[in-house]
């Protein structure tokens, strides 16, 4: 998400593809939703077997400093100090970090602080996270797409119903050992 949010802003910062940035805030609308519905699935399994929160973290914690490392440019000589788009890494960082913050406080885990888990220091001003959903809501229209017929698409809201499922059914979780 850090990453959509930074091409959004630049772009419309800079008056740059337009076209682009409206289809652009689309797929973040679009992101935000199956972010959801991930977060969700986490939070109803950690709520099913609590000690799948541990497993959880530590997976986080292996995987996140090497993968913020993403936002680095290539030709950046340090992950931990680089600009991008017109912002430091650390806001960057920042950013991501409280991004992640809510949305493992929203599962019931507590992360590390950020210093644990990002690849340089973080800075929690110039780079505001904004709901895309409060934003003037974009059309298909507005791309030159087809419309829907003047009648809004029903919106498909799969849930996920771990306890309700047969024993048989269920997929395998691995064991906080594992």
């Amino acid at each position: 998400m850090p990453g959509q949010r930074i091409m959004i802003e630049y772009t419309a910062d800079h008056d740059l593809y337009p076209g682009f940035n409206k289809g652009f805030r689309l797929v973040e609308q679009d992101e935000h939703r199956h972010i959801g519905l991930r977060v969700r699935f986490l939070k109803d399994v950690c709520e099913e077997r609590p000690e799948m929160k541990k497993v959880v973290l530590n997976r986080l914690t292996e995987l996140l400093p090497k993968a913020a490392e993403v936002f680095c440019p290539t030709e950046a000589d340090d992950p931990s100090d680089f600009f991008s788009y017109g912002h430091h890494s650390s806001q960057i960082y920042g950013f991501a970090y409280q991004a992640l913050r809510r949305r493992m406080a929203a599962i019931g885990i507590e992360i590390p602080p950020p210093e644990e888990l990002m690849p340089g220091p973080v800075d929690f001003g110039g780079l505001a996270e904004r709901r895309v959903l409060a934003e003037e809501p974009l059309r298909r229209t507005d791309l030159g797409c087809l419309s829907w017929g003047g009648r809004r698409p029903r919106r498909h809201r799969p849930t996920v119903r771990i306890a309700s499922a047969q024993a048989s059914d269920r997929p395998h979780w691995p064991s906080p050992a594992d």
